[in-house]
C-alpha cells in the first residue's frame, strides 16, 4: 500500500509540476487579472507544500496537494485560453493575413514603405516596395491579448492606420503618432456603447504610438508599440508622416495561438 501511495504521489506531482509551469508560462506571456495571480500563487505554495510532504514520506498527503496545486494552475490556464481563443480562430487569422498581404501589396504597387505591426509576434516588419526589409522586436499594451476597446484598457488597438506626426524628441527617445482612433475605431466604439458592452462615461481614447525606451521583453505599455532605441532610430529613418500602419493580432503562431492550441492538447491527454 505504501508503495502504491508512493506512485500515486509521484505521478501528482509530475502533473502539477507541469501544469503549474504552463500556467507560469501564460503569466509570462500576457497580463493577469488579480483572480488568476491570486490563484497562480495559491496553486505554487500548495505544490511547495506537497513536495514537502512527500520528503517527509506523507504520500497519501502529498497526492491530495499536488492534485490542489494542479487543479488550480489549470483554472488559470484555462481563463487564459477563454481570453485567448480569438487568436486560434481561423476566420480572423485569416482576415489578420489578408491585411497583411494587402499592405504588402500595397507597397509593391506604389514602391513605398509600409508598416505592419503583429501583436502575439511581438513583431515589427517594414516593408519597402513590397519586399520584407527589416523585422524588430516589439513590445505591446499589456493587455495587448484583447483588441483596444477604449481608454484605459492597456490593450494596442488593431487596424489601418498611419503616420501623422514623427516626433524626434518624446517621453519614450522617439515616436511616431498614428491616427488612433480612426472612423472605423469610433464606429466599432459607438457600436459596442450602444450594446452596453462598454460604460457610457468611457472615452475612446488616443495618443497611440511607436516609440522607444522598447527591448524589455515583456509588455508593459498602455496601448503603444515600443522598440528598443537602436530600432527606433532605423524606423525612424524609414517612416514618413503618410506612411500606412497595419496592427493585427497575429499570423496563428504567436504566444497566444500556442497557448490555445497547447492547452487543447493537455486537456486531450488528461482525458484520455
Amino acid at each position: 500500500l505504501r508503495l502504491e501511495a508512493k506512485s500515486a504521489a509521484d505521478d501528482a506531482l509530475a502533473d502539477a509540476t507541469r501544469d503549474t509551469s504552463r500556467s507560469s508560462d501564460v503569466a509570462e506571456a500576457m497580463h493577469l487579472g488579480a483572480y488568476n495571480r491570486t490563484l497562480l500563487q495559491k496553486s505554487k505554495i500548495a505544490l511547495a507544500e506537497a513536495r514537502a510532504i512527500y520528503a517527509r514520506g506523507d504520500y497519501v498527503e502529498a497526492a491530495t496537494r499536488a492534485a490542489e496545486a494542479g487543479l488550480g494552475s489549470r483554472a488559470v490556464s484555462g481563463n487564459a485560453v477563454l481570453a485567448a481563443a480569438r487568436y486560434a480562430d481561423a476566420s480572423l487569422v485569416a482576415r489578420w493575413t489578408r491585411m497583411v498581404n494587402e499592405t504588402a501589396a500595397w507597397s509593391r504597387s506604389t514602391g513605398g514603405t509600409a508598416i505592419v505591426v503583429l501583436k502575439e509576434n511581438h513583431r515589427v516588419d517594414i516593408y519597402d516596395g513590397g519586399r520584407l526589409v527589416r523585422s524588430y522586436p516589439a513590445d505591446m499594451g499589456y493587455r495587448s491579448v484583447n483588441d483596444k476597446l477604449r481608454s484605459g484598457d492597456a490593450a494596442t488597438p488593431e487596424g489601418r492606420y498611419q503616420i501623422t506626426a514623427k516626433k524626434p524628441g518624446s517621453n519614450y527617445y522617439k515616436a511616431l503618432a498614428l491616427n488612433y482612433p480612426n472612423d472605423e475605431d469610433r464606429a466599432e466604439f459607438a457600436r459596442l456603447r450602444n450594446q452596453g458592452r462598454i460604460p457610457r462615461g468611457a472615452s475612446l481614447g488616443g495618443l497611440i504610438e511607436i516609440h522607444g525606451d522598447g527591448g524589455r521583453g515583456k509588455d508593459w505599455t498602455k496601448g503603444c508599440v515600443a522598440l528598443a532605441n537602436p530600432d527606433m532610430d532605423d524606423l525612424f529613418r524609414r517612416a514618413g508622416v503618410g506612411t500606412p500602419v497595419t496592427i493585427v493580432g497575429g499570423d496563428g503562431q504567436g504566444v497566444f495561438a500556442r497557448l490555445v492550441r497547447e492547452h487543447g492538447s493537455a486537456a486531450s491527454a488528461r482525458m484520455q
